[in-house]
């Protein structure tokens, strides 16, 4: 069962960010997650992006956030299932909210 949000010593809730893509190569997307891990870091925000790797992981730990590779764009049935377990026990290891 996933975890509530709790408030810390200061009576702010804490959030653990996941963001979840394929992979992390050129693109839109790929540079917006970036920037909203370098966000999430700065505000510390505890942040993860899982994908299933690429050019742009250096600039994700850079930022702040850790980066579990992962293979998460597969189409096939097996693959997605094998996928939904992995980031199941993922982000419940690490207490993921959002």
């Amino acid at each position: 069962m996933r975890p509530a949000l709790k408030a810390n010593m200061g009576g702010r809730y804490t959030m653990r960010v996941a963001q979840i893509l394929p992979a992390l190569n050129d693109g839109g997307v790929e540079r917006s997650t970036v920037d909203m891990a370098r966000y999430l870091s700065e505000r510390g925000i505890k942040n993860w992006v899982v994908s299933g790797g690429g050019r742009l992981v250096e600039q994700i730990e850079d930022a702040g956030a850790v980066h579990v590779t992962l293979d998460v764009g597969s189409k096939s049935p097996w693959g997605i299932r094998c996928a939904s377990l992995a980031l199941a026990s993922f982000a419940e290891a690490n207490q993921i909210t959002i």
